[in-house]
């Protein structure tokens, strides 16, 4: 029989599991294995079954918890299965409210179509509503556009979105603690770890925090605002007409909007070519690291901020190698798990 101290911490247990697995932008600090045995086991068991519920059995994070199961006492681990099974119907029973912070129910987030491009691809998805989603490399979509809403989540990565009109159903696009609402647009919407960047194509777009009501009257983000350098704006609620670039680090509490001088890098991705003008090579190698298979590490300072200027195709990332090593005092080297760049001593 389990008593009631057992179940909250079972119940916490599922909380925090499932805002490690739904969240890509929550982290457990993994202090779990400081918690009680009861603690243990259900977090442990949370975790597998979100890992068979939302097919995430690769995941990383999630391969790095079941090997750090070892952690877990011998004698503990005889009790895994049926607190699996007792964490499923935990798992139904609290609901929405523990879930993403009050977001969804993990049946709601399960029910949704998944779609994930690995490392280095790249593709195309046509929705249900005539919308189209594009999707960067390293990137994660869970979508639904059936029933009553149009909504997508973006849990990593970057994606373009051509979404079709439909004034009595828009379309929104959760990225962490902030959404993006349309009835009919084309933007685009890079993720990292505790940032955004939106920029909008055509149309308009509402920029606001996802729990947030929508505002028709919100300030229009490039009201009064000229120029390319990034100008801070308050955090809150903004409409962001076309051409504009809205930048939201979370981290940093901070939100910047400019207007570039044109929005063709910020999406040149969908043909698959990255194009660099002028860019220090630390920029260009972290932008190189999204597309390859292998880590690119600098291990010289005296190269990092040599100025690149060239095309780079995304499926044929070795080619940019041999062009740096033509044009730059650099020597690359092909390691079994990465690539290093370093100073020639040739010269040019």
């Amino acid at each position: 029989m389990v008593s009631k101290m057992e179940s909250t911490q079972q119940q916490r247990a599922a909380q925090d599991a499932a805002r490690l697995h739904l969240d890509a932008d929550t982290h457990h600090p993994l202090n779990w294995v400081e918690e009680s045995a009861e603690y243990q086991r259900g977090f442990l068991s949370v975790s597998h079954l979100l890992a068979d519920m939302n097919d995430l059995e690769n995941d990383r994070e999630l391969l790095a918890l079941r090997y750090s199961e070892t952690r877990v006492p011998v004698s503990e681990r005889r009790y895994m299965k049926p607190v699996f099974a007792a964490a499923a119907s935990l798992m139904i029973a609290i609901g929405a409210g523990l879930l993403l912070q009050g977001q969804q129910a993990v049946e709601s987030i399960v029910s949704m179509d998944r779609y994930v491009t690995r490392i280095g691809e790249q593709r195309t998805v046509p929705l249900g509503d005539g919308s189209v989603i594009a999707m960067n490399t390293g990137s994660e979509l869970l979508v639904s556009v059936e029933g009553d809403e149009r909504k997508v989540i973006l849990r990593r990565g970057e994606a373009y979105f051509d979404v079709a009109h439909n004034p009595d159903k828009p379309f929104v696009v959760e990225v962490g603690e902030n959404s993006v609402t349309v009835l009919g647009t084309e933007f685009n919407i890079r993720k990292e770890p505790g940032k955004m960047q939106l920029a909008v194509n055509e149309g308009m777009v509402a920029l606001h925090a996802t729990e947030q009501v929508l505002n028709a009257d919100a300030p229009l983000m490039s009201a009064g605002r000229n120029g390319t350098e990034p100008t801070a704006l308050p955090v809150g609620q903004y409409r962001v007409s076309a051409g504009w670039v809205a930048e939201v680090n979370a981290n940093k509490g901070q939100l910047q909007t400019y207007a570039p001088d044109s929005m063709r890098e910020l999406s040149l991705w969908r043909t698959g070519v990255l194009d660099f003008d002028n860019v220090p090579l630390m920029d260009v190698v972290r932008e190189l690291n999204r597309y390859s298979g292998k880590k690119i590490l600098i291990e010289d300072a005296s190269i990092l901020g040599l100025k690149v200027t060239g095309v780079v195709q995304v499926d044929n990332i070795s080619r940019a190698f041999q062009g740096l090593e033509r044009v730059f005092p650099i020597e690359v080297t092909h390691h079994f798990d990465r690539i290093v760049l370093a100073g020639s001593e040739s010269g040019f």
